[in-house]
């Protein structure tokens, strides 16, 4: 979850689906990161 991959959208990496391991570290539920 290294801001760097995203530089261009910040609120992107934990709004987006697209980093599940951003939601991974905060959500013990992998299949739950998809849906929020």
């Amino acid at each position: 979850r290294s801001p760097g991959t995203y530089p261009a959208k910040p609120t992107g990496k934990h709004k987006n689906s697209s980093s599940p391991r951003t939601k991974s570290s905060r959500k013990p539920r992998g299949r739950m990161t998809r849906f929020i």
